[in-house]
C-alpha cells in the first residue's frame, strides 16, 4: 500500500491517494509535484491579499 498524501505546508492532513485528493480538491503543484489541500490553498491566498492591501504591497 502508498503511503498516503501529506500537505506541503504542514497542516498535517492527509489523504489515502490521488484519487481522494482530487475529489476532495488538493493542489497538486507542479513544479515540486507535492500536494496542498484546500485550507492551506485559502490561507495562502488571504495572507497574499492582506499583503497585497498593506501599505508598500504590491497591488
Amino acid at each position: 500500500m502508498a503511503d498516503p498524501i501529506r500537505c506541503c505546508d504542514g497542516c498535517k492532513r492527509s489523504v489515502a491517494d490521488q484519487s481522494e485528493a482530487e475529489a476532495k480538491a488538493w493542489a497538486l503543484l507542479e513544479i515540486s509535484k507535492r500536494w496542498r489541500c484546500p485550507a492551506c490553498a485559502r490561507e495562502l491566498v488571504q495572507a497574499n491579499a492582506a499583503h497585497a492591501a498593506s501599505p508598500g504591497g504590491e497591488a
